[in-house]
C-alpha cells in the first residue's frame, strides 16, 4: 500500500485591505513583559499585537487534556486500579486527538488534514493561514506544547520501564504514541516548522556520519584501503 500526500495552500486575497482585524488591543512595551521577552518579533513600534485571530478557547483546550492525563496518571499511581486508569486514559487520549486534529490545529496554526479515500491511503493537508493572519504567539504555543508534552511522556515511559512497572508503562505508551503521531503529522504538513527541519537535518547528518564511519572501519580489515 502506497501512501500519497497532497499539500494545498489557499491563495492570499488580492486586496490586503479586505483583511480586517477587529478589537486590536495593544499593550505598551515593558522589559518585564514575558511575552516580549519570549517572542520579541511580536513587538511592533513599541506595541504588542496579541489579538490577531486569537482563539482563547483553542489555547485552553490544546493543553487541557494533556494536563488532565498527566495529573490523573500521577495520582492514580499511588493506588493503582489498572482497568479504571486505562479506560480513563484511553478516553482522554481520544478526546485530545480529536481536539487537536479538528479544532486547535486549525485555529492556532491554520492546518487541517484528512484521509479522503481510506482504501487508497491518500492523505490531504491544507494550510489556511493564507486567508487570515495568525498570531505568532499561538503558533509557538501550539508547537511547544506538542513537543514538550511528547518529551515529558517519553521521560515518564523510560522511568517506568527502568522501574519495571510494565502495566503503567503500557498505559502511558498510548498517549505517547498518539501525541507522537500528531507531532509527526503536523510537522510534515508545516513546511515552515524550523524546529522540525533542524532536528530532521541533524538526524540525517548523524545517520550519514555513523554509516560512513562503520563502513570505513569495516574496510580497514582489507589489505587495500579506501580513503574517505
Amino acid at each position: 500500500m502506497i501512501s500519497k500526500f497532497y499539500h494545498k495552500e489557499e491563495s492570499q486575497p488580492n486586496n490586503q485591505e479586505d483583511i480586517v482585524i477587529s478589537n486590536m488591543v495593544h499593550t505598551s512595551f515593558s522589559y518585564f513583559n514575558p511575552v516580549t521577552f519570549l517572542f520579541p518579533e511580536l513587538l511592533q513600534n513599541g506595541k504588542i499585537d496579541l489579538t490577531k485571530t486569537v482563539d482563547y478557547v483553542a489555547i485552553v483546550l490544546h493543553i487541557l487534556f494533556k494536563i488532565i492525563i498527566i495529573t490523573l496518571f500521577y495520582f492514580e499511581l499511588k493506588d493503582v486500579n489498572i482497568q479504571k486508569l486505562m479506560l480513563i486514559i484511553i478516553t482522554l487520549t481520544s478526546l485530545n486527538f480529536w481536539i487537536v486534529k479538528n479544532y486547535t490545529g486549525k485555529k492556532l496554526i491554520g492546518i487541517i488534514w484528512w484521509n479522503l479515500k481510506e482504501e487508497l491511503d491518500i492523505w490531504y493537508f491544507e494550510k489556511l493561514n493564507k486567508l487570515y493572519p495568525l498570531n505568532k504567539y499561538c503558533k509557538y504555543y501550539f508547537w511547544y506544547c506538542l513537543y514538550l508534552y511528547e518529551i515529558f511522556l517519553i521521560i515518564i515511559l523510560i522511568l517506568l520501564v527502568i522501574q519495571q512497572k510494565w502495566k503503567q508503562a503500557i498505559i502511558i505508551l498510548m498517549p505517547t504514541i498518539e501525541n507522537g503521531c500528531q507531532a509527526l503529522i503536523y510537522s510534515h504538513a508545516n513546511k515552515e516548522n524550523e524546529i522540525y527541519r533542524y532536528l530532521q537535518d541533524l538526524t540525517e547528518y548523524r545517520l550519514r556520519r555513523s554509516i560512513k564511519c562503520q563502513f570505513t572501519l569495516s574496510l580497514k580489515q582489507f589489505p587495500l584501503r579506501l580513503q574517505f
